[in-house]
């Protein structure tokens, strides 16, 4: 999804920082911060990507903050010396790649006693395809992913049939456009899913209608 109509993409180069630049103690969790907030009302080409080269893959997560800066977390599951690499909008940031020491003997992975962050529960979803499905005529659901830091695929998968056409496109930075076909009349069920975890909302149950006079209905499971 590479769609940014008329609008410029203009690199800039992020920064880091915070002790997980360094390193941090095997089997816990060591956080740094990336200045993403440089991309605020800018057109970005990608989202944050970070890696890690090394005896292990550390668990990742992204947490965004207030300001639109990025927090990043990781728990390494064995000791060494890991490469990492950070990059926003595929422009390194500075300092890129990081030489990560990770001491310990490789202990039990454990994580502080937090609620578990889900960046995929701060996906939102709207629009006139939630409400109302109408046959042979293009139906649209917004994500609005802005404030997710998605940096993968939206999954749809189609549960009942026949299966409706489906495409997925970038109207902005941060906004997907899911539209949908539906080729019958009846019940319709789909899944949109990043990383194989639901956003809120799926699934998404509804009734393929004939026409915009007959609305669809739409529930979603507890």
């Amino acid at each position: 999804m590479d769609n940014h109509n008329s609008l410029e993409f203009v690199p800039i180069e992020c920064e880091a920082k915070g002790d997980g630049l360094t390193g941090g103690p095997v089997g816990l969790e060591s956080k740094f911060l990336v200045k993403t907030s440089v991309y605020k009302n800018k057109v970005s080409k990608s989202g944050l990507l970070v890696a890690f080269d090394g005896p292990s893959e550390p668990e990742i997560e992204f947490d965004i903050q207030q300001n639109g800066d990025t927090e990043v977390a990781y728990i390494p599951k064995l000791p060494g010396i890991y490469v990492l690499n950070v990059t926003y909008s595929d422009v390194p940031v500075k300092g890129n790649p990081f030489k990560v020491h990770v001491s310990g003997r490789g202990a039990p992975i454990t994580r502080p006693n937090v609620v578990k962050r889900n960046i995929v529960k701060k996906v939102k979803i709207s629009g006139e395809g939630l409400t109302e499905g109408k046959v042979n005529t293009p139906n649209e659901i917004l994500l609005d992913i802005s404030r997710a830091e998605i940096n993968c695929e939206l999954d749809v998968t189609v549960l009942t049939s026949p299966k409706p056409i489906i495409s997925v496109v970038e109207k902005k930075p941060g906004l997907i456009s899911l539209g949908y076909t539906p080729l019958a009349k009846g019940p319709l069920q789909m899944t949109l899913k990043f990383r194989g975890e639901n956003v809120p909302g799926s699934p998404v149950k509804k009734w393929r209608s004939q026409s915009s006079s007959f609305p669809g209905r739409y529930s979603t499971d507890s």
